[in-house]
């Protein structure tokens, strides 16, 4: 088990990447210090690897004053997870360079608040892809920029906001709640279970809207529409 206190190392800058088989603990014992912030150009997180920043029940020996509500952050170009990342406040993952490539086979991706997936350098060609596994959050939310956005996970338990280009996600295991989605062109939502639709989606005119339910599709009648 590692345990880092983000209040005195600052950022986490690994040459490379960062491989984990075992337990690390991000924590801070300084309330000015809220995102633990880790960057490398790939991370892989193995089966039974365990990184968060939620503390134990009970504490940890040392750090009896480390804050409770801790952000997690990745920037990468690569995260490969067949273990547990989570996050005691927001889990975010940051592309560094165009396409985003979030592997999580196998694992579990879990925040107590929301988990952000950008890539604010993409551009047309480039792609935000996440495979497999369990996205656990209050919201899923899902910023592309200029790139397409291909999501394909086994459980999405929170409300899904996506921006970009071209849009492909749904959920093998679980219904899919869409909230606010601005998508260029040819969006398609799928969902073993249910679709919901709580949130305003904006389609550019022309383009073909797709929804795929094994069960049923809710619209909210107080959304601001479909556009």
């Amino acid at each position: 088990t590692v345990i880092g206190d983000f209040a005195n190392m600052g950022a986490v800058n690994v040459l490379g990447s960062l491989v984990n088989a075992g337990t690390f603990y991000a924590v801070s014992t300084n309330s000015a210090t809220t995102n633990a912030i880790i960057n490398a150009s790939s991370v892989t997180n193995k089966t039974g690897g365990l990184i968060t920043s939620v503390l134990p029940a009970g504490g940890l020996a040392g750090f009896g004053n480390a804050i409770g509500n801790l952000s997690l952050t990745f920037m990468t170009q690569n995260l490969r997870n067949a273990g547990v990342i989570s996050s005691a406040h927001d889990l975010n993952i940051v592309g560094t360079g165009g396409s985003l490539l979030v592997n999580n086979t196998g694992g579990t991706l879990s925040a107590v608040n929301n988990i952000n997936i950008s890539t604010p350098n993409a551009g047309k060609s480039d792609v935000l892809f996440v495979t497999g596994g369990n996205l656990l959050s209050q919201q899923l939310n899902l910023n592309a920029s200029l790139a397409a956005i291909n999501v394909a996970a086994q459980q999405i338990s929170g409300l899904v906001n996506a921006v970009g280009t071209y849009a492909h996600i749904g959920a093998l295991e679980s219904s899919l709640n869409l909230g606010n989605i601005n998508i260029v062109g040819d969006p398609t939502f799928w969902s073993t279970l249910d679709i919901v639709l709580t949130g305003p989606l904006l389609v550019q005119p022309l383009e073909s809207l797709t929804y795929l339910a094994g069960r049923n599709i809710i619209l909210d009648t107080k959304i601001g529409g479909i556009t």
